[in-house]
This record gives structure tokens, sequence and C-alpha cells, in this order.
């Protein structure tokens, strides 16, 4: 790949920090929300929301989408489905910290279980992620788990997610996203539930 993930991440992180310091931001985010369920470049509108500082490296050729695209249009427009409804200076649901993984998609998901049948259905949810046959099946298991995380207030981290949906859109790199979100998950999980685990015992069962 001669465009890094990193390359993606930034260019995500670039775009939302302009936007969320914008005075327009409630018109970009309708906007963007309006062509979530839609292909990059169908809607002119958008062009300047997530064109606007990637590369031409990045771009698709001969009419194609590259991956590039839909992985920055994807986290843009999945990121105003989850911010609607919430204020975005004290209810931001874009946060980002290299600290640790607090936000990463598998944590961020897995904060959504408050039961053993929690477990149960979001785990069946996380599997529809991972095996998804295209980006737009993809996409589409991936703005139903984000309407739950937006339900209760979860932040997620967009400029991460970005660069996995990347790297999810090649079949050679796929296993090592799927693995990290099978980490972070479980993590958080089991931190979420540490005493059930040291007392061996386990919610699941």
């Amino acid at each position: 790949m001669s465009v890094k993930r990193k390359d993606i991440e930034n260019v995500v992180a670039r775009t939302l920090k302009r936007m969320i310091g914008s005075k327009d931001v409630k018109v970009s985010l309708a906007n963007l929300r309006r062509g979530a369920s839609r292909h990059p470049g169908e809607m002119p509108q958008l062009w300047s929301e997530f064109l606007e500082y990637m590369s031409e490296e990045m771009y698709g050729r001969s009419g194609q989408i590259s991956d590039a695209e839909w992985a920055v249009y994807m986290a843009l427009t999945l990121y105003a489905v989850h911010q609607q409804g919430n204020d975005v200076e004290t209810e931001p649901m874009y946060r980002h910290d290299e600290k640790n993984n607090t936000y990463n998609f598998g944590s961020a998901v897995a904060n959504l279980i408050k039961s053993e049948d929690d477990f149960k259905r979001i785990l069946r949810r996380m599997n529809a992620v991972l095996t998804s046959s295209s980006v737009l099946e993809l996409r589409r298991h991936l703005l139903s788990l984000v309407q739950l995380l937006r339900a209760e207030k979860i932040s997620l981290d967009y400029a991460r997610l970005a660069g996995d949906i990347y790297i999810y859109q090649n079949a050679d790199w796929r296993k090592s996203v799927c693995l990290q979100w099978g980490r972070d998950f479980h993590g958080t999980y089991y931190r979420n539930n540490g005493e059930a685990k040291e007392n061996g015992q386990d919610k699941r069962d």
C-alpha cells in the first residue's frame, strides 16, 4: 500500500478538527448524515468535507472509488450519525487517546455490554462486521453499531476507525484488523467485569 493507514487517520483527524471548530458544524453534520447511505462523490456538497485534506495518491483511478476514499468518507458520515442529538462540545462522540485503546472500535462496542444477553447480542453484531463481504455490507453493520453507541453516548475514535476501514478492505491485512478489534473487545469486556473473571465466573456461561 503506497498510502499508509496513518495518512488516512491524519486526514480524518484534521477534517474533524476543522469541522468541529467551524461555525457551520451543524450544516456539515447534517449533510454528512444525508450521505451516510450514498457513495463517495454522489453529493457535491460533501466534496470539500472528505476530499479537502486528501492527497492525489489517495484518489481512485478510472472512475473507481479508492479504498482511501471509502475509508475517509465512511468514517466521517458514521461520525455525523453518531454525533446527532449530542452537543459537539459537551457530548463529543469523537475522541482520540493515543495512550490507550479506550475509544477504539472494539473497546467502544464492548462498553455496550451490561448483561449476559447483551454480550450474546453484541457479539453477533460484531461477527456480522467481521464477515462482511463488501465495503457496503461493512458500512451497514458498522452503522447499526454506531446507532447503539449513540444511544448510550459512548464515544469512538473515528480517525482510528478510518484507518481500520482502510486496512479492512485489503484481504491480505484484514485479519490484523479483526484480531485487534477482538483484543480490544474482549480486553475491555473483561476489565468491565473483572470481579467475575477473578472469581472464576463468566457472565457468558
